[in-house]
């Protein structure tokens, strides 16, 4: 217990030097180089807080078993919380005034160098671009990191939008409790950072997201008989899962003998016997030799289910009425056509 306590003292201690870090960049700032990086400094500061706050619960716990195994009076139980409650109070104070001093910074537009001409001044745009195809969100973990990069690319660091249009759009963009998030922000210039700060805060969360895409692989329907679009959707399936994986720093490539064994179980059973007949061998097989195997496998149904259903349509033409047809007669002594009977 006592390790686990100095172990959680040292990485808080941590957390106090980020703040002093973070006081450190506000004092030197500068308008023009330091801009761009606000943002990721904002959400650095947000997730040391969350830390933070984890540890104080960790650590008064273990305190207060500790005071429950010593014989300590009340009046240095009672000091221990006052000194508990300031170490609290002080980070929190210094956490939300830097958070406060950052989003001010991040509303104020960057000075231009003394040098630029006027042609390479970005002036604030407020044209909206109606063709513009804007990623949604509704709150869905496994949708995060797709709608985050997509709008960041397109919305979020786009210089030629102001905070409040970037506002509008980030509301356009949010459905059911993603929008609920920010519902309560007042749409302004000045609260746009703390509307997408808020979002990341929220959704942020490489644990749950992770685990969200682990539950989407085990999920995964099995096929039940062997067809291009259930080996498509399956490889699909796990192909898109296992990407985001690696966005969150997954190294996915460590785990092929459990995909290999994970994907295998998902194969009809006559899909399951070509691969084993084409793996033909006691070695332990990798995922990748078995994705590329099913993708070629794959192409091949799709091109014989077209054949097949060329050769469907072929054979269920309409048949040749043979009440319409003409006979000629022949005569029924001479057999010769060119008299009738």
């Amino acid at each position: 217990m006592a390790d686990d306590l100095r172990r959680m003292s040292k990485q808080e201690r941590i957390l106090w030097s980020l703040l002093e870090s973070f006081e450190d960049f506000l004092h030197d700032y500068d308008d023009v180089w330091d801009h761009g990086s606000l943002q990721p400094r904002l959400t650095k500061l947000d997730e040391a807080y969350e830390k933070f706050c984890d540890l104080r619960v960790r650590i008064e716990m273990i305190l207060e078993d500790l005071e429950e195994e010593s014989e300590d009076g009340d009046d240095k139980k009672e000091v221990r919380k006052r000194e508990s409650k300031k170490v609290y109070k002080g980070f929190v104070t210094r956490y939300f005034s830097l958070k406060q001093q950052l989003l001010s910074k991040m509303e104020s537009i960057p000075a231009q160098p003394t040098q630029s001409s006027v042609s390479d001044v970005v002036l604030p745009c407020h044209t909206k671009y109606p063709e513009l195809q804007l990623p949604t969100f509704s709150g869905k973990l496994l949708d995060w990191i797709n709608f985050r990069d997509n709008f960041k690319s397109l919305i979020h660091d786009n210089v030629q939008l102001n905070d409040m249009d970037k506002f509008n759009y980030l509301r356009t963009s949010l459905r059911d409790d993603a929008l609920l998030h920010i519902n309560q922000i007042q749409v302004s210039a000045m609260n746009y950072g703390l509307a997408w700060s808020t979002l990341e805060s929220k959704y942020e969360n490489h644990k749950l997201i992770a685990q969200e895409h682990l539950k989407a692989l085990f999920a995964t329907s099995a096929m039940r008989t062997e067809s291009y679009e259930a080996l498509n959707v399956l490889l699909s399936t796990f192909k898109i899962n296992l990407q985001q994986l690696e966005k969150l720093g997954q190294k996915t490539s460590n785990w092929s003998t459990l995909l290999a064994f994970m994907l295998s179980q998902k194969l009809d059973a006559e899909t399951y016997r070509l691969w084993e007949t084409h793996h033909a061998s006691k070695t332990v097989p990798t995922y990748e030799a078995m994705v590329e195997f099913l993708e070629n496998h794959c192409s091949i149904l799709q091109s014989t289910a077209s054949r097949s259903g060329d050769d469907h349509h072929r054979n269920t033409r309409a048949p040749i009425s043979h009440s319409t047809a003409t006979f000629e007669s022949f005569c029924p002594i001479c057999n010769n056509a060119r008299h009738k009977a």
